[in-house]
């Protein structure tokens, strides 16, 4: 009597003409399939020609899954908009996978959908592979926020769900209205004169540059109840007095209720007319 066999048939090879590397392969999940960095083609294993080439490999088939780098920092994430590119340096986890014949000119950035540029410098440590790359330019009309991802050979090799961690941002300095948000900018600074944040080299000389304000001390700091007269009360500020105003303003407000009253000022200190 002769037992019914099952024979189960895979390609792995079916991607080979796609520029999604990585990514797609294993075909299915097929754990027999593995990716080569170097000839940039997903297939099995037994014809991957270097063990330390295919990502995915192992011992334990029941474990062969792809492992895909993927993207754990990108220096700087801000830049500013209208500006020459600069290095950004990607820091990649590589799952110990690269091959040292790898090279810069290899190495793509590549920046939202079609945008790329061509890697610097690569460097590697244990399971770490941090690539230098310059940065593409925008301007205000182009999209402000670009996901990076890294190709080998013209092949994508990383797998990014998009996060902070592999998103870099464009901005504008004269766009940001508050004092906080430019200051932590890196070529932003906020006029006091003007009220105004604007590129550090654009400003005038005669604007001041200084910290932004910091609300350090309340008194008294029991609840205020709104629309009920009570004490005045005391706000000390760090660098109020950078702000050259005659007039001042307190704000009282919360969820359903916003209350204006006149505030004086001496040194740091502001009080509010209640």
């Amino acid at each position: 009597r002769q037992d019914d066999t099952t024979f189960q048939f895979y390609d792995c090879s079916v991607d080979s003409g796609d520029t999604n590397g990585c990514p797609i392969c294993p075909i299915s999940g097929n754990p027999e399939c593995v990716y080569c960095l170097i000839s940039g083609l997903c297939s099995s294993q037994a014809s991957c020609t270097e063990a330390s080439n295919a990502i995915g490999s192992s011992d334990d088939i029941s474990t062969k899954v792809v492992k895909c780098p993927r993207v754990l920092s990108v220096t700087p994430q801000d830049l500013e908009i209208d500006t020459s590119s600069v290095d950004l340096t990607v820091e990649l986890f590589t799952v110990d996978y690269f091959p040292d014949s790898i090279s810069p000119s290899d190495v793509i950035c590549k920046f939202g959908g079609d945008q790329e540029t061509t890697a610097t410098s690569i460097t590697f440590v244990e399971t770490t592979a941090t690539i230098v790359c310059p940065s593409i330019t925008a301007t205000a009309t182009d999209p402000l926020e670009y996901q990076i991802d890294i190709l080998i050979n013209n092949k994508q090799i990383t797998k990014e769900p998009i996060s902070d961690d592999n998103i870099i941002h464009f901005y504008s300095c004269i766009e940001v209205e508050s004092c906080y948000e430019c200051e932590i900018l890196p070529s932003c600074s906020y006029c006091f004169e003007s009220f105004q944040c604007a590129n550090t080299d654009d400003l005038p000389e005669s604007c001041t540059i200084g910290n932004c304000p910091l609300i350090t001390s309340v008194e008294p700091n029991s609840d205020l109840i709104v629309y009920t007269p009570r004490d005045n009360t005391t706000i000390e500020i760090s660098s109020l007095s950078e702000f050259l105003v005659e007039s001042w303003e307190c704000v009282f407000e919360n969820e359903t209720v916003s209350q204006t009253t006149p505030a004086s000022i001496v040194l740091d200190k502001l009080t509010c007319q209640m």
